[in-house]
């Protein structure tokens, strides 16, 4: 497993994933927090320079467009009532 609080801007959790994920065997877990920073309201965050577009969510989206080994796992996530990872737990699948 791999927990990736690196930064909340995009290019910093993309080059995150560049060198960890290679480290994960089949059946891992990559969890990339504060995803759900892409769904906040651009008034709670004027004050930033990340915020929607910028953001972990959208480092997983570029990231999973070359590296199909990668799945969002979404089973986890329905299992929890809270998360600060919505759609940020990935995992191996080949």
């Amino acid at each position: 497993m791999w927990y990736v609080r690196i930064s909340d801007f995009i290019d910093h959790v993309l080059k995150g994933h560049q060198v960890y994920s290679p480290l994960l065997s089949n059946g891992s877990y990559c969890v990339v927090s504060d995803t759900g920073v892409e769904y906040l309201s651009k008034d709670m965050m004027e004050d930033r320079q990340w915020g929607s577009g910028n953001n972990p969510l959208t480092a997983v989206w570029e990231f999973l467009k070359t590296h199909s080994e990668f799945e969002i796992e979404k089973s986890i996530e329905q299992k929890l009532l809270i998360t600060s990872a919505p759609d940020g737990y990935l995992k191996r699948m080949r």
